[in-house]
């Protein structure tokens, strides 16, 4: 009888021990299976950082002005830098002069371009912004001032054409698209107000006036109703004209 119970008992120890075994190899597989997944992990993170572009960007450095005005003063002649929240196709923010954006993106050449500017109050705010002309490049750069900042936006090739007084502007993007917008400012950034829109696809035409469908008659008759809105003013940029139209 002694010698059964020493037997099961030896059974019971041996099948205890096996079973330790089983759950060691368990423990080890699933911390290799761990150590993979991570491993893994690490080498798309890796992967992925080794070709992205980061870029360090400084906050915009504040103007020592009381008024937007006396901003627009200092960056129109030179004196104070502009933010570009997204300077040129490069798409990184940088603060710099006037001059040495147009001369960094290859935008302006003196002897073939002449820099022109106008003052308008673009969205009705009370504050006015400035928008600086490339005479035959049809680029133009809208200065926009925010607490102590002097932002800078561009806008290209048919994106910004014929300004009212009232801030709105034709613009296109092909021979199926075009429109007229306003811009609407807040803290550093702007959004597009479309004031009316034509657009021809496959499918037929697109038609808006003041967000609300619209017919192509209506369309017509609001264009032409538009152009005859008195467009701004040009001048060009020099000390006197700055002082003579930035009071």
């Amino acid at each position: 009888m002694k010698r059964i119970k020493r037997g099961i008992l030896c059974v019971a120890l041996a099948g205890v021990f096996m079973l330790s075994l089983l759950s060691g190899c368990g423990k080890q597989a699933a911390g290799e299976s761990d150590a993979t997944t991570a491993a893994e992990t690490t080498t798309s993170t890796s992967a992925i950082d080794s070709t992205a572009t980061v870029t360090s960007v400084e906050p915009p450095v504040t103007l020592p002005v009381t008024s937007a005005i006396q901003a627009y003063q200092m960056v129109l002649q030179g004196e104070a830098k502009i933010y570009f929240p997204q300077k040129g196709l490069n798409l990184t923010a940088e603060d710099m002069s006037l001059m040495d954006y147009l001369t960094e993106e290859q935008f302006y050449d003196s002897t073939t371009m002449q820099l022109t500017f106008t003052v308008i109050d673009m969205d009705g705010d009370g504050t006015p912004e400035v928008i600086v002309n490339m005479s035959g490049f049809d680029i133009r750069i809208v200065l926009y001032y925010d607490e102590y900042i002097v932002y800078g936006f561009i806008f290209g090739f048919r994106e910004m054409k014929d300004i009212k007084l009232d801030g709105s502007f034709d613009w296109s993007n092909s021979s199926a698209t075009d429109g007229v917008r306003k811009l609407q400012f807040s803290r550093g950034d702007y959004d597009y107000i479309n004031v009316a829109s034509w657009e021809s696809t496959d499918s037929g035409e697109t038609i808006s006036i003041n967000g609300a469908p619209a017919s192509q008659d209506e369309y017509d008759s609001f264009r032409a109703t538009w152009s005859q809105k008195e467009s701004v003013a040009w001048y060009d940029l020099s000390d006197t004209n700055i002082a003579a139209y930035l009071r």
